[in-house]
């Protein structure tokens, strides 16, 4: 899909109603629908996190989104692949700003560049109690991605039209606790997407469907 025919839809996206937790659970981990189901957040207090779901043109035309592997390290998300983001901090006037900030240092995204189109549903992370909202954005152009390399081993540039025709797989993983899972994931170019990246991925290929279909 190309930019203009994306920013044509995207008023259409804008009032598409979010399918949220029902597509969550599609690519959500079998032993994890307990945790989602039942989970009070109001009890729990997570932390508030956000991450950037951005689009943009990139070298062939095509339209794009942006991934990054994370480094590995001591945590539950070690390796992972997922959007830029991270944790709200104080000095962020919301958790939009959030977003933009930690795109900016993961990869270098200029905030001036970004288009605000919507916000998805928030999804929480048991394993790390955070709840995370992503918010779907655009630039006209392809930023020059810079991974910051103490966080980032890789930059994963996902086309849109791979997204759209990608079937969900499963796969076996050795979780934090180091027992081995299978898993819901997309699979893209050898990587494994699982996760609450999967889960935030399967809502917005949902709207975007019904968007193209409407």
């Amino acid at each position: 899909m190309e930019l203009k025919t994306f920013l044509s839809l995207v008023t259409k996206l804008k009032e598409i109603p979010l399918p949220g937790f029902k597509s969550h659970l599609l690519l959500a981990p079998l032993n994890r629908h307990a945790d989602l189901n039942n989970t009070n957040c109001n009890n729990i207090n997570p932390k508030r996190a956000a991450v950037l779901i951005h689009f943009y043109p990139s070298y062939n035309g095509q339209l794009s989104l942006v991934l990054i592997e994370r480094n590995k390290y001591p945590g539950v998300h070690s390796g992972q692949i997922s959007f830029p983001g991270g944790k709200y901090e104080d000095k962020d006037k919301d958790l939009f700003a959030t977003a933009l900030r930690e795109a900016n240092e993961e990869v270098a995204i200029q905030k001036s560049t970004v288009e605000y189109i919507r916000t998805l549903s928030k999804i929480f992370i048991p394993p790390s109690n955070f709840m995370v909202t992503p918010f779907l954005s655009c630039s006209s152009f392809r930023p020059d991605l810079i991974p910051e390399r103490s966080e980032v081993s890789e930059i994963i540039e996902l086309p849109l039209n791979d997204l759209l025709e990608t079937r969900i797989s499963l796969t076996r993983l050795i979780n934090s606790s180091k027992n081995t899972v299978e898993v819901p994931c997309f699979k893209y170019k050898q990587k494994i997407i699982w996760g609450a990246t999967a889960m935030i991925l399967s809502e917005l290929k949902i709207i975007i469907q019904n968007t193209l279909t409407k």
